[in-house]
């Protein structure tokens, strides 16, 4: 696999979505177990469950994952988006794959946009998916009328590049195949691809300024005309009253026990929740026209749709 340049993992501190060094996970654990002891029964919760899910979590390795870096890399996105057959291996871990709100409007939000990025897909086409992860939302598409394509991956993890490359041979589509290592925030990129496709990050970043100098980056790189495919978390209801949740699309029982697990007892980071009108205001910011929303069935991860004149 070829990549630009390898930054040494020295001059890489932890990611915002997950570490890159190795941790110790009884360490972590402990840590979040007495954590949990010393804030004892919650709204919607009983310490005793707080501590039987921290215990089913510890059981397979997504879970423990997700306990030591309160985040996913790409290999363990891609894992919840496209599970393998019979993956679950514990009850648990069959609700996160299965039940859970997020993982199933995450997933119908995946496929969304992947239908959006094949219809606009053309002969000469050069895409970027900016993180890549393992690239599955570019390298699943079908390519089978296109003749000429450059498909563009860039990610700060090099390990998820090593996997998109996997998957490109898996595809036979490594011909096509540029892989580089480099921070978006850093992208110097001008007027390049004619869609740059971005799932997952913004969920992680909290600060308005970073998001908007991220969209502007992506805006940046975008030929006159390109289109920017992303997605975004609106608040549920327990986070607003204005939340734009279809609840009868969602199971009330399994909302509390995600709720549980993600903001109880791991209090992972993928929370920065927007409204519709935030968004479209942040993109409008970033240079951006013609901003479109389509909603997953529940409208908890909305994929945009964002042109750039």
């Amino acid at each position: 696999m070829n990549t630009v340049k390898r930054i040494e993992e020295d001059q890489i501190f932890n990611l915002r979505t997950h570490q890159i060094f190795s941790s110790d996970f009884q360490h972590v654990y402990n840590q979040c177990r007495t954590r949990l002891i010393s804030e004892g029964e919650k709204s919607l919760s009983t310490l005793k469950e707080q501590l039987d899910i921290l215990d089913q979590l510890a059981e397979f390795p997504l879970g423990r994952f997700i306990i030591e870096n309160k985040g996913l890399n790409g290999y363990w996105t891609d894992f919840t988006l496209r599970p393998p057959k019979n993956a679950a291996t514990t009850p648990l871990e069959k609700f996160y794959l299965e039940r859970a709100p997020s993982t199933l409007a995450t997933r119908e939000s995946f496929y969304i946009s992947q239908a959006i990025m094949q219809e606009n897909l053309k002969n000469g086409i050069k895409i970027a998916s900016i993180p890549c992860g393992v690239m599955a939302n570019v390298l699943t598409l079908d390519f089978s009328k296109i003749e000429k394509m450059t498909l563009v991956g860039i990610d700060l993890d090099f390990e998820v590049l090593v996997y998109a490359n996997k998957l490109a041979e898996e595809q036979k589509l490594q011909n096509y195949l540029e892989l580089f290592q480099h921070d978006a925030w850093k992208l110097e990129s001008e007027s390049e691809y004619d869609m740059v496709s971005s799932h997952g990050l913004n969920l992680y970043i909290n600060n308005e300024e970073e998001l908007i100098s991220l969209y502007t980056k992506y805006c940046t790189a975008l030929k006159p005309g390109g289109l920017y495919i992303s997605s975004f978390l609106t608040p549920s209801p327990f986070d607003s009253a204005d939340s734009p949740w279809d609840m009868t699309k969602v199971n009330e029982e399994d909302l509390r026990y995600q709720r549980v697990i993600f903001n109880d007892v791991t209090k992972v980071k993928w929370r920065n929740f927007c409204t519709y009108d935030q968004v479209a205001d942040q993109l409008i910011k970033a240079g951006f026209t013609d901003i479109e929303f389509i909603p997953d069935s529940a409208s908890i991860r909305p994929v945009i749709v964002a042109k750039k004149d």
